[in-house]
């Protein structure tokens, strides 16, 4: 799920994010041990959010996640592990981000301490940024595939996308539980893709 290497040194905690002690990235693999996970939901300047696919690792099941996770670093706070994976992955390294959510281990059914930023960024070719593993949805086409096939969504994407926050701040209208038609086309279209990607063969 992360790309790392196995000997990068990852600080484990226990449930309440008390350190508990300092071990290679595998041993949370082999274990079970408890770490820090930071995240990152990126917008660009249509106001549209940007998703990756990510394979989960216990099952190799293709998802729809946030932009970008890595695990916290020995030695990093949670924000300068978001502006590594920003600048590593995607090559950003202006962005602004701003605390958006913090999801502990009982929410997510993982041994991780989940924290989420959100972040813009100054993108002159935002659509540069979907080659590979990344897609960029408006408010409606991520509301039709959260509605029509949530089943290929993570956790952390379903839970924020239902609560509505992702779109504070963001829709010109005004924010109630029934805005905006969900609308299945977009679920259709992304089902397309999902399908005819090389991985997917």
């Amino acid at each position: 799920m992360f790309p790392l290497d196995d000997n990068t040194l990852i600080e484990y905690t226990d449930n309440a994010d008390r350190p508990l002690l300092v071990a290679p990235w595998s041993e949370a693999r082999r274990i079970g041990l408890i770490c820090r996970i930071a995240g990152v939901i990126l917008r660009d300047a249509q106001k549209r959010v940007c998703i990756r696919r990510r394979k989960k690792k216990d099952t190799g099941q293709l998802l729809w996640d946030v932009t970008a996770v890595t695990p916290v670093h020995l030695g990093e706070s949670r924000e300068d592990a978001v502006r590594r994976v920003l600048a590593t992955e995607l090559g950003i390294h202006d962005a602004i981000l701003t605390p958006f959510a913090v999801f502990m281990p009982s929410e997510l059914g993982e041994p991780v301490h989940f924290s989420l930023f959100s972040a813009r960024a100054s993108l002159e070719r935002p659509d540069s940024v979907r080659m590979g593993e990344h897609l960029f949805l408006d408010e409606d086409e991520l509301n039709g595939l959260a509605g029509q096939m949530p089943e290929m969504l993570t956790t952390v994407l379903q839970q924020i996308i239902h609560t509505g926050n992702l779109w504070d701040g963001v829709r010109k209208r005004k924010a109630c539980p029934d805005s905006g038609p969900v609308h299945p086309m977009s679920a259709r279209r992304l089902a397309k893709q999902w399908s005819e990607a090389p991985d997917r063969q």
